[in-house]
Parts: structure tokens; sequence; C-alpha cells
């Protein structure tokens, strides 16, 4: 468990050439998902696998650019709804994505959809007491879809899913906070898992 601890803070700390081919070698862990499309538990409460992970190219001001999408399901295990960004006891996150390349890059995706939009970019409502979840809920025993999608070679990367507060790291246990999966450089497609079925990953 203290490699895959390890592997969780080099996650965020690393911002070294190189470092990403470490954090690749730390994912194999038993302890940490190896592929994004095993089912994974997700900060503490929800259940995330990736149903399909496709690349593709297209044409850029830069030329010819590489496009992964990735397709996420989120299930929620409580017994109320939640977003990805309420930890449910009145605390509003934001959820960070990336993926980390082998050459120690970190790129940010270019678009988003469904419950893993974040809509408190456009649309930022408050109240003189505390910001308003604008989050997508899930109800409770229920599942959710998100789209990802990257422009990045094509290659191996780590991918990151991360509850911050106020912009910052959470304070704590990092498993319950920080998720990271790994994808290849080719599709991929996964039945998703029943919910009879365990799940692998971090508790």
């Amino acid at each position: 468990m203290r490699l895959a601890k390890l592997a969780l803070v080099l996650l965020t700390a690393c911002l070294l050439p190189g470092c990403g081919a470490q954090l690749l070698e730390e994912a194999n862990d038993p302890g940490i998902p190896r592929y994004c499309g095993e089912p994974a538990k997700l900060f503490t409460i929800f259940v995330v696998q990736a149903k399909n992970i496709s690349w593709a190219s297209r044409r850029s001001a830069n030329g010819t650019a590489s496009i992964v999408t990735i397709d996420l399901v989120f299930e929620n295990t409580a017994k109320w709804p939640l977003a990805l960004s309420n930890s449910g006891n009145g605390i509003i996150y934001s959820i960070d994505y990336a993926l980390l390349g082998e050459n120690g890059a970190t790129y940010f995706p270019e678009e988003t959809a469904g419950v893993t939009r974040d809509m408190s970019a456009e649309k930022k409502v408050e109240t003189k007491k505390k910001p308003i979840n604008v989050h997508q809920l899930i109800k409770s025993a229920e599942s959710a879809e998100g789209k990802l999608i990257f422009e990045v070679p094509r290659g191996n990367y780590v991918l990151s899913i991360e509850r911050k507060f106020e912009g910052k790291p959470v304070p704590g246990n990092r498993e319950d906070h920080l998720l990271m999966c790994k994808i290849s450089p080719s599709d991929f497609s996964a039945p998703l898992r029943s919910k009879s079925r365990g799940v692998f990953g971090v508790y």
C-alpha cells in the first residue's frame, strides 16, 4: 500500500521530464487500477470505468493532431444523490482531469461533456452563504456518463481525476480524492460491470 501512496504523491508532484514513465510503472502496483477499463472506486463514493477509449486524427493549426476520446461511466454507490464535486458533507470541490505522458508532459481536456462537464466556468451562481453546486447530480444506485477529449500525441498515458478545494489538493488521505489509471495508444471498448460484481481499485 506504501507504493500506491507513493505513486499518488508522485502523480501530483511530478513535473520533470521522464517522470511520466515512472508513473506508468507505478500504475502497475496492485493497489491501483492497471487500465481505465477496469472499474475502480472514486472518491470513496463512486465507481468509475472507461466504456470506450478511441483515437482519431484531425487537422489543426499545426497540422494533423491526434485526439483521444475517453467515455467514462460513473455509478453513485451512496444512498442519496451526489455530484462528483459534492463530498456529501457540505463541501463542494472542483474536479481536475489530466493526462500525464511518458515524457512528463501534462495535458488537460480540450472538451468535456456529460457529468464531467464543469458548468461553474460557464454559469457561476452564488449566494451570500456559499456557491451553489452546479455540477450534475447522480441519483443513488444509478450511473451517468461523461466524456473527456484530449489533443495529445498517440501513446501511453496516465489519466488522473482529482478533487481540489479552492484550486489546491485536498489534505488527508490522497486515495480519497485522487484516482489514476492507464490508457494505451490502442482503441478500447469494455463491457460495463454488473452491480453484483466486485470493484477493483483503492478503497
